[in-house]
């Protein structure tokens, strides 16, 4: 069931699109780590044209553990040849802040997404918590 609806409802949020271009253009990597299986998140991806210039993909089954355990983003870091504590991990849920803090990794969370409310998010503490694609470009420029 949930491969034949595979990102058939899949929205990319305004102003990603024009993040990632300026990430690329400023050669910073970037890559998706997300407690999902591996193997279902190439579809949507491509679907949105962000597959091929992510660094790195890692799902719910590319380390023995998931999201907020800090072994998917310490992996994620090692594919992308940064040390972890140089990686900015950008959340939508509080598993996200919990597992980049557990990777010594500076955390933003978005207050968009799938969180069940912005207490929970801040909550669990981000180092920095965005309203907008355009405030979450412009930090990541300034860190």
């Amino acid at each position: 069931m949930y491969l034949d609806n595979m990102g058939k409802y899949a929205e990319i949020y305004p102003g990603i699109e024009n993040l990632i271009t300026r990430l690329d253009a400023n050669k910073i990597p970037w890559g998706v780590v997300t407690n999902r299986k591996l193997a279902f998140i190439p579809q949507i991806l491509k679907q949105f044209n962000l597959y091929d210039n992510a660094h790195c993909i890692v799902g719910s089954d590319s380390t023995p553990y998931r999201k907020p355990h800090p072994a998917p983003l310490h992996y994620a870091a090692e594919k992308l040849g940064v040390a972890a504590e140089d990686c900015i991990y950008v959340g939508d849920f509080p598993t996200d802040i919990e597992a980049g803090k557990a990777a010594n990794m500076t955390t933003i969370a978005v207050s968009w997404g799938y969180h069940d409310g912005l207490q929970s998010l801040q909550a669990a503490q981000p180092t920095h918590l965005v309203d907008s694609t355009a405030a979450l470009a412009e930090l990541i420029s300034d860190l």
